[in-house]
């Protein structure tokens, strides 16, 4: 799937995968392996920038690996002029509940159900996140679309 596509269809907490096309290289190859590992991953939708203005493009934000609460995450913004393909391999459940910050629409975690959101956020010191329920209509509006 192109990246404009994802833009329009992809909500936020999906599983993307990411590629690049190529097969993967053998382990002796250090640098095009490391390479190649840079460019094709799974990964988390956290962001979706698509309001342009003062010079900024449209971009998104994939976590890669799980969304999990570790110190250290390795985060990948692209822009409509990448040639990376994208799949959209999970979509969040409905009855989930995403976690964002406030001011933003940034994805800090992805709840089981809201009991378990609110939880979090107070644990992890979000007092103002906003919390947002995954809807049955959602998952199938995105479906039709892709």
């Amino acid at each position: 799937m192109s990246i404009s596509t994802l833009f329009k269809t992809a909500p936020l907490g999906a599983t993307i995968l990411v590629s690049n096309g190529q097969p993967r290289p053998h382990a002796r190859f250090n640098r095009k392996l490391t390479r190649w590992e840079m460019e094709n991953y799974s990964g988390v939708l956290i962001t979706v920038e698509v309001e342009v203005g003062h010079g900024r493009r449209p971009t998104l934000s994939i976590r890669k690996g799980e969304l999990v609460d570790e110190p250290l995450a390795y985060v990948h913004r692209y822009g409509l002029d990448t040639s990376l393909r994208f799949d959209v391999q999970r979509r969040p459940t409905p009855g989930s509940v995403r976690v964002l910050a406030k001011g933003r629409r940034e994805l800090l975690h992805l709840a089981a159900n809201r009991d378990a959101a609110e939880k979090w956020a107070a644990a992890s010191n979000y007092a103002n996140a906003v919390l947002e329920d995954v809807t049955e209509p959602e998952a199938e509006e995105a479906e039709e679309a892709a």
